[in-house]
């Protein structure tokens, strides 16, 4: 049996491998505002955040990420904080799934407003984001077709339930693609402007110098 003392009252627990070794750890969030790394039963890791930690998800190796009850959520590498947003709203449930099928987990969150969002895990982006009818309760990944598949299922409180598949590979090259290629027309947009802005300018100083003739 394995037991183990937390120190406060426990307000969420994950399991992920947060220090890369090939094994997992038992995280621990508590009302003290602590995130607590156990391996078996030693606590190898703590870290005190800003408020009662109420989320906590394995994302990939050496990541996972948080929830706070202030509307905080963000995620940790390898011991280091490395994104966190905060809104006026709070998360009810957090996990990880590869939703746009590029082998790489995003962070799928549920807000008490309804709002179901899709970060990028690096750097904490928003990807999606679409509005439940009501508050929502929960998030989660399940093979739940039974087709050895995983799909994202979210539940609201006045029990809405939405499954999204995760996208098709070649799909989703294809937003890459499209995303790219949006970036690239914003360059070149942004280049055209300023030229135009130069150009402007020449010709204000040209109707200036004319003018004191």
């Amino acid at each position: 049996v394995y037991w183990t003392v937390a120190g406060d009252v426990v307000t969420a627990l994950a399991i992920a491998d947060v220090n890369g070794d090939g094994a997992n750890e038992l995280l621990v969030g508590s009302r003290d505002f602590d995130i607590r790394i156990f391996h078996n039963e030693d606590c190898v890791s703590e870290t005190t955040e800003a408020e009662a930690v109420i989320g906590l998800s394995g994302v990939s190796r050496n990541r996972f990420a948080y929830s706070l009850s202030n509307g905080t959520v963000g995620v940790y590498n390898k011991g280091s904080r490395a994104w966190r947003v905060k809104s006026k709203h709070q998360v009810h449930s957090i996990t990880a799934f590869d939703i746009n099928s590029d082998g790489v987990p995003e962070i799928i969150s549920g807000w008490s407003n309804g709002k179901v969002e899709v970060r990028s895990q690096t750097t904490g982006e928003v990807l999606f984001r679409e509005m439940m009818s009501s508050s929502v309760s929960a998030v989660m990944a399940a093979d739940f077709r039974n087709n050895g598949t995983d799909s994202l299922l979210v539940c609201g409180k006045d029990g809405e339930v939405k499954g999204y598949m995760p996208m098709q590979q070649d799909a989703g090259q294809e937003a890459r693609h499209d995303m790219a290629a949006a970036q690239e027309s914003l360059v070149e947009l942004n280049r055209r402007k300023n030229e135009l802005k130069m150009e402007l300018q020449r010709l204000e100083e040209r109707s200036n110098a004319a003018s004191q003739m």
